[in-house]
């Protein structure tokens, strides 16, 4: 017989041993070290309870977060649209998997750029206004409309007079440029009486051309020279107009004034002709 003391304290120590026995038949001690299944570094687990890790934390905390991004990723491909329509020329192009959903194509960028800095500029522009001034030529009064105080002070038709006194200036300011002006104009109304389907162009386009390299000596052309410089740049027609040729851009080529002058009407086989007469006349002569 024990006491009531005695006899809580002894039930207490049976139940104590009884849990540890159920536990240690029931769920066995697991090892305290294990081996991770992706990296294969050993980690410790005290817990008896739940399923044995497979992994270590680092492992599973990233497999976990892959695993999230893919979920995400997944969704918002589902909600993007596969195509956009382009605001420009109205094509259907594809849409990337990520980033920003475009509003125009890559071709049509700079037309959209220039579109909304337009619409910027129009967003912030004074309202027109009317505004009445009096021409400087001829002394009438001017009304028009404009923005942003643009406005003229001449009339057109003072204006434009205005423009041709400024060029004639211009001109008589630079002499040996209207020389070349003049001479150009002369040669092209005497041409186009002479054959109406002769080009119009300009002696530099063709010297620009030929790289400034004469088609006659083949030697490079120095144009700082002007005339009446022998070297000088002129324009030579391959067939010559009293031969029948043409006044146009496949029948003319840059060459030097001197060797323009020494073929004078010739075509080049007899050029080539005489220059193959006067190397055998130096040969015999020496």
């Amino acid at each position: 017989m024990r006491c009531t003391s005695c006899a809580e304290s002894h039930n207490r120590e049976r139940r104590i041993q009884y849990a540890r026995q159920y536990y240690a038949d029931n769920y066995p001690r697991r090892p305290e070290v294990y081996t991770c299944g992706a990296c294969g570094l050993e980690f410790g687990w005290k817990a008896r309870g739940g399923n044995p890790p497979r992994n270590c934390l680092s492992c599973t905390t990233a497999n976990l977060r892959q695993r999230q991004n893919a979920r995400n990723r997944a969704a918002t491909t589902a909600r993007r649209p596969v195509v956009f329509t382009c605001v420009i020329c109205g094509e259907a192009r594809p849409v990337a998997r990520h980033g920003q959903i475009p509003v125009c194509c890559r071709d049509c960028r700079p037309e959209y750029a220039r579109r909304a800095e337009q619409a910027r500029r129009d967003a912030n522009a004074l309202p027109p206004t009317v505004w009445r001034t009096t021409c400087l030529g001829c002394g009438k009064t001017i009304e028009q409309i404009g923005r942003n105080g643009n406005f003229r002070k001449r009339c057109p038709s003072c204006a434009e007079r205005a423009w041709k006194q400024q060029s004639q200036q211009w001109l008589k300011d630079r002499p040996e440029i209207r020389r070349v002006k003049n001479r150009n104009n002369k040669r092209n109304r005497r041409l186009a009486r002479r054959d109406p389907a002769s080009e119009k162009f300009t002696d530099i386009e063709i010297y620009e051309r030929d790289g400034w390299v004469c088609g006659i000596c083949k030697q490079p052309v120095d144009r700082t020279l002007i005339f009446p410089n022998l070297w000088s740049v002129s324009l030579d027609h391959v067939i010559p107009l009293v031969r029948g040729g043409k006044h146009r851009r496949d029948n003319v080529q840059c060459a030097h004034w001197l060797c323009n002058s020494r073929k004078t009407y010739r075509l080049e086989s007899e050029m080539n002709q005489l220059r193959r007469r006067s190397k055998t006349i130096v040969t015999f002569v020496e």
